[in-house]
């Protein structure tokens, strides 16, 4: 089950804007405080769930996420904020569920191998496809480079 930003926040335990707390689902332990600056920008990840590949993307958030015990992040910021642009992580692994504030083409731009794929697949589905019908363009090594040199 992959989850983008506010959708990560929303299978959380709470969330605190503006000191008032508003409890959330509660699938995941964690809990997003949201600051009064965005974090925004190119940003990229090593991913232990894509075998330690280098994850690049979008970033454009105020939340401040915090993970609880038993829930891994994603992964480990190489460049840009993260998940609450502290403690160098990015995103969450709960089980089944991934999720990120890598916003925009999160799947298409990044070269996931099979086994990251087979995880992700089966519960996000592209349009009714099977997930044997659906095709990743991966990208290519300058992407990467461009989003750590920037």
């Amino acid at each position: 089950f992959l989850v983008i930003g506010g959708g990560m926040q929303l299978m959380g335990k709470y969330r605190i804007r503006d000191g008032e707390k508003t409890e959330m689902i509660g699938a995941v332990d964690l809990y997003t405080e949201l600051g009064s600056e965005r974090m925004t920008g190119n940003f990229a990840f090593s991913c232990d769930a894509a075998h330690g590949d280098v994850v690049v993307g979008f970033e454009n958030h105020t939340g401040r996420t915090r993970l609880g015990e038993d829930v891994s992040p994603l992964g480990k910021v190489l460049a840009g904020h993260g998940s609450n642009g502290g403690d160098g992580t990015e995103g969450c692994r709960y089980k089944n569920l991934f999720g990120s504030y890598c916003h925009g083409p999160l799947l298409p731009k990044n070269p996931l191998p099979a086994a990251a794929k087979a995880a992700l697949l089966p519960s996000i589905g592209v349009m009714g496809a099977p997930p044997e019908r659906v095709f990743i363009v991966t990208s290519t090594e300058s992407m990467v480079a461009t989003v750590i040199q920037a």
